[in-house]
């Protein structure tokens, strides 16, 4: 997938005072500075290309859901949440520069991520605009993202069957990509065919990002993962590995992987998508591989 949105293009979107109180300031450029793949950005830029958005909507659309990422992970590493220390091989912003200042960035990028997607909602007509509003709270609001949060930190430690850890993995991990591929198309006015598949394929990659990230938690050291590690089972988290054991996570993992190839062939003339699934790929077939060979 063609790597055109960067932590550069992320700093053009957030405006900060020039006298901003010197912590909060410190910590949000300690946020920005991230070295992440700004996969979700890219993804949604690409997607809102092939469907007729302009460039500039396009990568302020991935811009405001990058956004949206950052918040999350900075809540969910905060001491309440999954006390981390480590995120993308840096210490987590609420070690260095304390809660407060966390929580404070986190809200601020929510709230300049909503900013930037009513300045795309306003040039789309009222039946999308309304359409794109509602699948943003859907996935961002009490029923989606924050749902899936809550489930996880009260989750009891009883790792609980599949299908509870499956949900929560749909609300929390598939709730962003869900914005990236069906924001854009709600905003271009995509066929209820396309919409359809591009729905399908959320669900299973949300899935199989965090079926991965659960393998990565039990398998890999923080060194090789960049964040903290073994975390789900200190915490009595929702784990795929931990409820349906190791084996069966990763044949779930290439089920995953293969449904979604049936989604793609639906979804001609998106290239961005089978670039993302290739990444995609990548990341899973050594996990899955390691798998096989224990």
């Amino acid at each position: 997938m063609l790597k055109r949105f960067t932590g550069e293009s992320l700093k053009r979107y957030v405006e900060l005072p020039r006298d901003l109180e010197p912590n909060l300031l410190a910590a949000t450029h300690h946020t920005l500075d991230t070295q992440g793949g700004f996969g979700r950005a890219n993804l949604a830029m690409g997607v809102g290309e092939a469907l007729g958005m302009g460039k500039d909507k396009a990568e302020a659309l991935g811009a405001a859901i990058e956004l949206f990422h950052l918040a999350s992970l900075i809540l969910d590493d905060l001491p309440c949440m999954d006390d981390a220390e480590f995120r993308r091989s840096r210490k987590c912003v609420h070690r260095d520069f304390g809660e407060g200042s966390a929580i404070l960035v986190a809200l601020g990028f929510i709230n300049r991520a909503y900013t930037i997607l009513w300045d795309v909602f306003s040039m789309a007509p009222p039946k999308q605009r309304r359409e794109a509003a509602d699948l943003v709270d859907e996935c961002l609001g009490f029923g989606g993202i924050l749902d899936g949060q809550s489930r996880d930190i009260h989750f009891g430690g009883s790792f609980g069957r599949g299908d509870s850890v499956k949900r929560i993995a749909k609300q929390k991990t598939g709730s962003l990509i869900r914005l990236c591929l069906l924001l854009p198309a709600i905003i271009c006015d995509a066929s209820r065919y396309d919409k359809m598949h591009l729905a399908r394929l959320t669900d299973n990659w949300g899935v199989a990002y965090q079926v991965a990230d659960d393998l990565k938690d039990l398998r890999l050291s923080e060194a090789s993962s960049g964040k903290s590690t073994q975390r789900d089972r200190l915490l009595g988290r929702p784990n795929m590995v931990l409820a349906i054991g190791e084996d069966a996570a990763a044949r779930l993992l290439s089920s995953l992987i293969e449904m979604s190839e049936r989604s793609l062939q639906q979804l001609d003339g998106i290239a961005v998508l089978s670039q993302f699934q290739a990444i995609l790929i990548e990341k899973v077939e050594p996990l899955i591989a390691a798998c096989a060979a224990a």
